[in-house]
Order: structure tokens, then sequence, then C-alpha cells
């Protein structure tokens, strides 16, 4: 048995990177507020501190009216509603590769 090496041919490979931006939803943080005044006009007997209801923080606003005797009205609440949101953006990257064969001889 006889062995022979002997050059064929070659391969070249060519890879190229593609870099983009990417906005993909992951870490950053914020957060948004939407307040609403609601009129309420009830009379009350006391103060009340603020409440949570939910993701609602509710604010009362008091002040004393003039009847025919000095009462505590409740004259509104202040609804506050907190909304957090997150994303981040990220550097992507793809790789392509091209192959030719080429003959020598």
């Amino acid at each position: 048995m006889r062995i022979e090496e002997r050059e064929a041919g070659s391969v070249r490979v060519r890879t190229v990177t593609h870099k983009e931006l990417k906005e993909v939803p992951v870490v950053l943080q914020s957060t948004s507020i939407h307040v609403d005044r609601v009129p309420v006009y009830r009379f009350v007997d006391a103060t009340f501190e603020p409440r949570q209801e939910g993701d609602t923080l509710i604010v009362p606003v008091f002040e004393y009216v003039p009847v025919t005797e000095l009462r505590l009205m409740l004259k509104e609440e202040i609804h506050v509603k907190s909304t957090v949101t997150s994303q981040e953006s990220v550097h992507q990257r793809r790789c392509s590769a091209s192959m030719w064969l080429s003959n020598v001889g």
C-alpha cells in the first residue's frame, strides 16, 4: 500500500460580525405617578391618616367650614397610584460565516 499526499484545493472562511442596539425588557426601572383629586364633601367627626388601598395611596384633605356650628368636613381625597416598568438596552452581536472552496492545479 502506498500513501501519497497532495494539495487538492483550499477552503476560505470569511466571518462578519454585526453589532446592533436592541431594547430588551430587563433591568432599568422607572416609576410613573398618576394623581386624581376625588371630591368627597362629607362631614366627619375627626381627622384620619392617609391609607393604602392596593397600589393607590389615598391622602385625605380636610377643611373646617362654617355652618351654624364649625364642623370638620372631608373635602377631597388625593389618590396617588404608582406604576413600575423595567427596560434595558443591550448590544447584541451576530456572526455569519461564508466558505469558498478553491481548487489548486
